[in-house]
């Protein structure tokens, strides 16, 4: 993905297993390049995503992701994690910018460097993630973005048209 390199290394591990918190009650949008990752990766992907309102979201299962191994808390696609995964914790928050979001327990651990280094890829990830699916770039609202709990899986994922644009 070149220019979307971005990526935030956090330690997440919380004893013997990984905290896996951010895959947990969370939305996970995919651009089509993570789409199109996935899908060489895995061959169909449908059966790991929903599409809502036009863009393919990683499907939870038990609120947790399609990707989770409950028992380690490890990533099953690390190597090839959607971008969100790969900007988490940082996310935007209008009045406040970019930001390690404070559910995360290691959020202290991100640096203002890696806050400005990947600050505006997470700020215009809602823009990328409608450029990439073709949806209209009509006014916005305000969302936390890329990674955002269920319960703003509306603001999430931006308004657009259904899927097959």
């Amino acid at each position: 993905m070149p220019g979307l390199d971005c990526e935030v290394r956090v330690d997440c591990r919380a004893g013997g297993a990984f905290c896996a918190k951010c895959c947990r009650n969370a939305v996970v949008p995919l651009l089509r390049e993570d789409y199109e990752r996935l899908k060489a990766m895995l061959g169909d992907v449908e059966g790991y995503v929903e599409w809502v309102e036009g863009v393919p979201v990683l499907k939870r299962v038990n609120g947790a992701c399609v990707f989770l191994e409950e028992a380690t808390g490890r990533c099953r696609v690390y190597e090839d994690r959607p971008l969100a995964c790969r900007l988490y914790p940082l996310v935007y928050s209008p009045g406040t910018w970019v930001h390690a979001d404070p559910r995360c327990p290691r959020a202290a651990s991100v640096t203002m460097d890696v806050v400005a280094r990947c600050g505006s890829l997470v700020e215009k990830f809602p823009l990328l993630l409608k450029e990439s699916w073709g949806l209209e770039l009509g006014a916005t609202r305000s969302q936390p973005a890329p990674l955002a709990a269920s319960s703003a899986s509306a603001g999430a994922i931006q308004r657009g048209s259904r899927r097959g644009r």
